[in-house]
């Protein structure tokens, strides 16, 4: 259990299906499984980190999103995860959705297959003609990528037009509503509030008559959170700068949930910081209990290092988990009402102290040391949470002549790489000397404090 993975770190309710990813291939799953009645859970999720941890590259080695973890094992492939929720034993309506064929003669599953996997061209095609209007900053419009692309996707639509009109069918595998109109619905929904102008609507009339059919369906609406699915009355035009669908609203604000990340919550907060270090080979331990066990020099656990004591004193057990780490990552339980670190004078006073919190941590056992902690703890703020470095800064131990301690020049000098001269200050021992006796651990310390305020005048408050 020491992986964090999707039935360790992320939840305490053992949810038998969990879906890790964003964006449309996301909604997707997510559509089917409200379709069919399966619960799911979306737990935290960072794009770029919680798919690049060992847990996820092992469930999927392209680190590709959406995946879904079962009790039996991981699925990838946004189709494939819709048919397995399809056919699963609680699954609702699968005789409609997803039906088994009774005999050779019985197509209706290979003709839902067969449009399910058709589907998939359109979203071969997304990166050309959706992506630099969804995500202009990351995608970049082509012009000679773009009208290849849309003279494919004109092609698929005309397609999929022939095929409703000359058959005579209301949905794109028969007569009743399936999982391939699900699947194809939501590949087509950005083509659709994007591109479908009345010109189009006109070229395509089957087709859009199928979709608005399928946005209205109270299911659909109760994923989208009541958002309506509408066509635009201008066609957006990707060369037509910071506005691309002309006046009005933008047309794809409502669904800009689905394409966002997760909001930054408690759980999101702790989780992208042990995925993050479990991307740089830490192992992810466990919080103990609050109460400490065998360690009768503590009331309480008062902090992340508590838990690893025995290593630090070198008493652990060299056959245990515990003493074959070189780093390891955790989200610690701690009580601080007593002792050096009693918080109970400061509680009401600010709106950070508190007795019961959680303290995160990174740690090394012998292996790293100021570089690495340095670097990946900038690289975490402002890369992963997106903290503004500019109200970013850090102290250091400046040194203490009458104790014969020298300034930590090594912490100012990596410092300086990430940071002005004016935003890595010194400190006394008081602030950036640790230790917790007249005897025992102890060393310079090196912190990082963000000014809420801004406006890069904190230093002279220090």
């Amino acid at each position: 259990l020491r992986d964090g993975g999707p039935f360790t770190l992320q939840s305490t309710d053992m949810a038998p299906y969990k879906l890790y990813g964003m964006g449309t291939r996301a909604f997707k799953v997510e559509l089917v499984a409200a379709f069919s009645g399966v619960e799911l859970e979306k737990p935290p999720f960072t794009f770029g980190v919680t798919n690049r941890t060992p847990w996820f590259l092992k469930a999927n080695p392209l680190g590709k999103i959406p995946v879904l973890f079962t009790p039996a094992g991981a699925i990838f492939e946004s189709n494939s995860i819709c048919r397995y929720l399809a056919t699963l034993p609680e699954a609702q309506a699968t005789e409609q959705l997803y039906p088994v064929a009774t005999s050779a003669d019985d197509l209706r599953r290979a003709h839902i297959d067969m449009w399910v996997d058709w589907s998939n061209q359109f979203d071969v095609e997304a990166p050309a003609c959706i992506y630099p209007l969804v995500y202009p900053s990351v995608y970049k419009y082509d012009e000679a990528r773009y009208n290849a692309g849309w003279v494919s996707v004109e092609r698929l639509l005309q397609g999929l037009e022939s095929h409703l009109t000359n058959d005579s069918v209301p949905y794109v595998a028969g007569q009743n509503l399936t999982l391939a109109d699900i699947v194809l619905s939501v590949s087509l929904m950005p083509y659709f509030v994007l591109y479908f102008d009345e010109a189009l609507r006109t070229q395509f009339p089957s087709v859009t008559k199928l979709l608005q059919k399928i946005f209205a369906h109270i299911t659909v609406q109760q994923a989208l959170q009541g958002s309506a699915v509408t066509p635009p009355i201008k066609r957006c035009n990707p060369t037509s700068g910071p506005n691309p669908w002309g006046e009005g609203a933008d047309p794809f604000a409502p669904f800009q949930a689905m394409m966002s990340p997760q909001p930054w919550t408690g759980a999101r907060t702790r989780a992208a910081f042990i995925e993050f270090f479990q991307t740089k080979a830490h192992t992810y331990w466990p919080s103990s209990a609050v109460v400490p066990v065998n360690d009768p020099t503590l009331l309480f656990t008062n902090a992340g290092m508590n838990q690893f004591k025995p290593v630090f004193l070198g008493v652990v057990d060299p056959n245990s988990d515990m003493a074959k780490m070189k780093r390891a990552c955790n989200s610690q339980k701690c009580i601080r009402a007593g002792g050096k670190h009693n918080d109970l004078d400061d509680v009401g006073k600010d709106v950070y102290h508190h007795t019961f919190f959680e303290m995160l941590g990174n740690w090394s056992f012998g292996d790293y040391f100021k570089e690495e902690a340095i670097s990946w703890a900038w690289e975490l703020l402002t890369k992963v949470y997106k903290l503004s470095p500019e109200n970013l800064y850090a102290s250091y131990f400046e040194g203490d002549v009458k104790a014969g301690i020298p300034a930590d020049e090594e912490a100012r000098a990596i410092w300086l790489r990430f940071l002005p001269e004016s935003h890595v200050l010194p400190f006394g021992a008081k602030e950036n000397f640790w230790e917790m006796g007249d005897q025992g651990p102890c060393g310079p310390c090196t912190e990082i404090h963000y000014d809420r305020i801004g406006g890069g005048k904190a230093a002279p408050l220090g």
